[in-house]
């Protein structure tokens, strides 16, 4: 999933491995768009490329106002930031006791 992210040029991307910290999900995709057209042409792309092998989310938040998109997958939880609400929440630093896992081509 991160590499289809990058490939719609999104930004900061962050792979958590969460499994050790909850147990409402294995890993969190964490996602930063230029804006909200961007941030749902991400999630747009995502959920497209996904559908033809059958992955659909379990649920989804956010999508109309675009500053922050949550798709929950089960075992992967994507949230689309724009960069101000990034910041904003800074999930980062909320999961700082997750490792971190590679990401991008070849990962």
């Amino acid at each position: 999933m991160s590499d289809l992210a990058i490939d719609k040029k999104a930004q900061d991307v962050k792979l958590l491995d969460v499994r050790q910290l909850t147990d409402y999900t294995s890993y969190l995709l964490l996602l930063t768009a230029g804006n909200e057209r961007h941030a749902r042409a991400l999630a747009d792309h995502l959920l497209e490329t996904l559908r033809p092998e059958k992955i659909r989310p379990l649920g989804t938040e956010g999508y109309d106002g675009g500053q922050w998109i949550l798709l929950d997958f089960g075992d992967v939880v994507v949230h689309i930031f724009v960069t101000a609400t990034r910041l904003y929440y800074d999930l980062d630093s909320l999961w700082v006791e997750a490792a971190r896992l590679p990401v991008g081509e070849g990962s």
